[in-house]
Order: structure tokens, then C-alpha cells, then sequence
């Protein structure tokens, strides 16, 4: 056999060699994304352990009782740039909030007091961010997923898949009640019942409907988007015990109505800022 054969096999037997003794990595222990965890399955471990995990942190801490606090730590497979970082930590962030907000156990903790504190690391341990989730957070998380997704705009208007409109510029917030002829006791027992988004509903103001009049807007003087074919809107200012103001969306003219009158009136529910 010549020297280069000789070598040719040598290095054909040590590849061989290298092959049989180099145990293979199971496919489910590889970790997927820039982070060293599925941050779904963390997630789910940690629901039938939290109020224990709360107990030790309390202990370990001397955090009191309601104030409990789980630090969960997130590690960066590799360096990378703070850029990438970045994006990488708000594409969790809104996975983490969808994952522990609509999970019932973790849900009930977190509204009990428990803080969740998911902590990023770069790979040489710097830390270099936080996501928080709380009660806060949570209910903030719901009243998004209650909301739904921009469908149109129409100036300063918007309008959510849930049916809200709102008005970009005073941040008031419509509803359009059923589209017949309704009396003022109707209107406003429609309007009560009304839980969407959180609730916090009410009638309208005399000054807030002719805030949505505009001469020319829609076929009825305001943004079509709420959409609606009658001419009068119910107000929750009453006067007395059977009449009640009301806004026509016609000739722009205030009037007091008897309660009990339907003819072309219609319910339109409003919230303040203060309630989202």
C-alpha cells in the first residue's frame, strides 16, 4: 500500500471513529430563537408551581405577603447586535403577555399579587432588560384583545373589530345601539347592560352628540361610521320624570322629548378617557 493510500484510509477510520462515539443531541433539546428557553414551555411549568415559587421568593427576600415577586431569567444564546436584542425582547414580551394573561392559574396569582419579572441577559451575564407583568398589564392585555383590530379610519375616527368608535381627538369612545326606533328607558337600559371592552358605558351628553355633528358627514351628519338610520339620539339629561333631551342629527336641533316617543330615535352609548 503507497503513502497515500495509507493516509487516505487513516483519516477515513478516525472520521468513522468520531461518528460512532459522538452521542447525538436530541432534536427536542434544541433550542429554537435567540434565547437558551422556549419561553412557552417556561411558561407552563410555571403555572402549577407559582404560589410556591411566590412562597420561597417572599422568604428568600423578606418581600412581604402582597408584594411577592418572581424574577424569571432570560438568556441570549449569542452576543448580537442591541438592535436585534431589542426586537428579539418585544417579540417575547407580546407572546409572554398573551401566555400568562390568558392562563387561568397564572391569571389568579397575578391578580392575588404576584409580580412576574422576566429579566434579560447578554451572553457575557450584562443585564440589559425587563418585561413586567402584573395586574396592570393583564388587564391592559384584555382590554386590547376586547378591542380588536383597527377596520377603518375616517379622519379623526376609527373603528375597532369590536364595534367601538373612537374619536381620535377628544379620546371619546362611541357605541351605536340597535338600529330601530327606541324609547329613552330602552336606551338606557341597553346602554347599562353594555360590557364591552370593560364597560363603563353611559348615555351621551346634549354637548358630546353635537360634537359628532358635521354638516355634509355621512348620510347623517356624522362620521358613517357609526352607522345608524335614524335622526334622533337619546342624551342621558333628563327633564323631569318623563322627558328627556334629545339631539337631532338632521337640522343639528336640540329637543326635549317624552321618554316614551320612538320615532327615529336611536341609542348611542360614550365613555370618557378615564374608563378604558
Amino acid at each position: 500500500m503507497n503513502r497515500m493510500n495509507t493516509i487516505f484510509l487513516t483519516a477515513l477510520i478516525l472520521l468513522l471513529t468520531s461518528c460512532l462515539t459522538t452521542p447525538k443531541q436530541p432534536l427536542s433539546q434544541v433550542s429554537q430563537g435567540p434565547f437558551d428557553s422556549n419561553i412557552s414551555d417556561t411558561i407552563n411549568r410555571m403555572s402549577a408551581t407559582l404560589p410556591v415559587l411566590a412562597g420561597k421568593s417572599g422568604q428568600e427576600s423578606g418581600v412581604p405577603e402582597k408584594m411577592k415577586a418572581i424574577h424569571v431569567r432570560r438568556n441570549f444564546q449569542s452576543y448580537g447586535p442591541k438592535k436585534v436584542q431589542k426586537g428579539a425582547i418585544e417579540a417575547e414580551k407580546s407572546e409572554i403577555l398573551n401566555l400568562c394573561c390568558s392562563n387561568k392559574k397564572i391569571r389568579d396569582d397575578i391578580e392575588n399579587g404576584i409580580t412576574l419579572h422576566f429579566d434579560y441577559y447578554d451572553k457575557s451575564g450584562i443585564h440589559v432588560a425587563s418585561t413586567v407583568v402584573d395586574q396592570n398589564t393583564c388587564q391592559q392585555q384584555l382590554l386590547a384583545a376586547a378591542y380588536g383590530k383597527v377596520k377603518k379610519r375616517d379622519g379623526v375616527y376609527l373603528i375597532y373589530s369590536s364595534g367601538i368608535v373612537k374619536d381620535t381627538q377628544t379620546d371619546l369612545e362611541w357605541m351605536t345601539g340597535p338600529d330601530r326606533n327606541t324609547t329613552w328607558d330602552e336606551a338606557n337600559r341597553w346602554v347599562r347592560s353594555l360590557t364591552v371592552a370593560g364597560g363603563g358605558w353611559r348615555l351621551p351628553t346634549l354637548k358630546e352628540l353635537e360634537g359628532l355633528y358635521h354638516k355634509g358627514a355621512g348620510p347623517r351628519n356624522m362620521t358613517p361610521l357609526l352607522e345608524t338610520t335614524g335622526w334622533w339620539v337619546w342624551s342621558g339629561e333628563t327633564v323631569g320624570t318623563k322627558e328627556a333631551r334629545s339631539f337631532s342629527f338632521g337640522p343639528g336641533f336640540k329637543g326635549w322629548i317624552f321618554k316614551g316617543n320612538s320615532a327615529s330615535e336611536r341609542a348611542f352609548a360614550v365613555r370618557a378617557p378615564s374608563n378604558e
